[in-house]
């Protein structure tokens, strides 16, 4: 085990995490040095330093590597910039050529390379012994960095750890195989939740999978089932932030705004980052009329996530209730340069024009969200239609002008100020 025991490091993301202990587990049973990246404080420092200081990086690539682990995908990176004897592990017929790769063409590379090795369930321990002789046969020598001190007591803190864990038994691989199948591209909702159920059967522990089911249920129009399955989660992961955020979405779907805000506002204290929980709680403060709470919410997601053009876009509206049509305007420019191919951006930003005296700017804007499938309706195409047709043959009611300190009426007729065609905030994820 002279090359296996130059250390390795096992990289997943969270649905694969009965596997990486399992196949730790094994490793470390036959005298292996092992180490298994964690998503806790800290843990990225320290998964950096063990990847440097190890020779193998072993890759399991399953369904939900696809959805995206920005813990998982900044050590696949490393890896490949630091020249890791990279070891793909494929579960249930992961493509080579998913999403998630795609923004590593190396790594694609590098597997049609390597000849990945094939791991189920069913046949798990002749996989581990196919993986023990490619660690062993492997003559590449790659170049290790000695580890800190510091980084070492922690590596053996962490292993010491992973050592207690219980043996990982068939049935939790199997809830895990369930787990994956349902991350799989092209399966409708029902489908995901069947796997999401059959998951919940073999280990009822799982917190992830209830969360996941309760996102589908939400999504499905069941948000008193979306918000049992999340409370399930929540009582086995009481630091899970993405379960806190989607019981918000659930209780703000029954119109329970209270209780959505204190869901969005303990997200992020469980998650200082979550873009989502920022973007939807301004949203809600923007219905309740709190314009001032909604733009400090607004301007966190545009700082975390800067192109996100919906933040723009209801930061906008949240600027005309303020009589800001300068700072508006500035927000829907950018909108339009972020998603120069959306109908609504345009047609947004027409209706400040219009709102403003710019009757020019105005015209020159709906004329554009016609020529882009014509909006988002039949009913909202004929609304511009109509203004562009008013534009056209009635100038003088839309007189060219200065823009005004204050905003005139929604063009749409409803007499308010921001609200109505012009003035609906996006809703939606982040």
């Amino acid at each position: 085990m002279s090359k296996a025991s130059e250390g390795i490091f096992i990289c997943h993301v969270g649905g694969a995490r009965q596997r990486a202990l399992a196949i730790y587990q094994h490793l470390v049973q036959r005298g292996c040095d092992a180490f298994v990246g964690s998503p806790r404080e800290g843990g990225e420092a320290l998964a950096r330093a063990n990847i440097r200081a190890r020779s193998h990086f072993l890759l399991l690539l399953t369904p939900s590597f696809g959805h995206g682990d920005r813990r998982a995908l900044a050590e696949v990176k490393l890896a490949l910039e630091t020249e890791r004897n990279i070891v793909p592990l494929v579960f249930n017929g992961f493509p080579l050529d998913s999403p998630a790769t795609a923004p590593y063409p190396g790594l694609i590379r590098r597997l049609r390379r390597l000849q990945p090795l094939t791991v189920s369930s069913e046949y798990f321990l002749p996989a581990m012994d196919r993986l023990q002789l490619r660690l062993m046969g492997d003559s590449r020598s790659v170049p290790c960095a000695t580890m800190a001190e510091a980084d070492r007591r922690a590596t053996r803190g962490r292993q010491r750890e992973l050592d207690q864990v219980p043996r990982i038994a068939a049935d939790q691989r199997l809830a895990e195989e369930w787990y994956e199948l349902g991350c799989l591209p092209g399966k409708d909702r029902e489908g995901r939740r069947y796997c999401l159920t059959r998951v919940l059967e073999h280990d009822p522990e799982r917190a992830e999978a209830w969360c996941r089911r309760g996102v589908l249920w939400l999504a499905s129009g069941f948000p008193e089932r979306a918000i049992g399955d999340l409370e399930q989660a929540i009582r086995r992961a009481p630091r899970h932030a993405e379960a806190v955020h989607f019981r918000g979405l659930a209780h703000r779907t029954l119109g329970r705004d209270e209780a959505a805000l204190a869901d969005f506002g303990l997200a992020l204290e469980l998650e200082p980052g979550l873009v989502k929980s920022y973007y939807n709680r301004a949203n809600l403060y923007m219905e309740q009329g709190e314009t001032r709470l909604a733009i400090a919410d607004y301007n966190r997601v545009i700082e975390l996530r800067p192109g996100y053009a919906r933040a723009y876009n209801n930061r906008a509206i949240a600027y005309r209730a303020l009589e800001r049509p300068d700072l508006a305007m500035a927000d829907y420019d950018r909108a339009v340069e972020l998603e120069p191919e959306n109908p609504a951006r345009y047609r947004n930003r027409a209706n400040l024009h219009l709102a403003t005296g710019n009757s020019a700017g105005a015209l020159r804007d709906y004329t554009r969200c016609l020529a882009l499938v014509g909006g988002q309706g039949a009913k909202e195409q004929a609304q511009v239609s109509g203004i562009v047709e008013r534009l056209r043959s009635r100038p003088s009611e839309y007189p060219p002008g200065p823009r005004r300190s204050r905003l005139l009426p929604c063009p749409c007729g409803s007499g308010l100020r921001y609200k109505a065609c012009c003035g609906k905030v996006e809703a939606g994820g982040a």
